[in-house]
């Protein structure tokens, strides 16, 4: 996960490590785009009762893998 806190404020120093960290903070959009269309997935197959054993296992390791 990015520390954003080192983007506060609308100094150059912060725009300079904005734009040098843009390549890092698309990957991370990305990373939570995946992340978040997986739950609407899982969500959707939990409301439909349609989720194995496998699939809750692996729900609960990417789960896990977070922190």
């Amino acid at each position: 996960m990015i520390d954003t806190d080192k983007y506060e404020g609308h100094t150059l120093e912060a725009k300079a490590r904005l734009m040098a960290d843009a390549e890092l903070l698309l990957a991370e959009v990305k990373r939570l785009r995946e992340k978040n269309e997986l739950m609407v997935t899982y969500i959707g197959y939990m409301r439909d009762g349609e989720l194995t054993d496998k699939d809750w296992w692996t729900l609960n390791t990417w789960i896990g893998e977070e922190e």
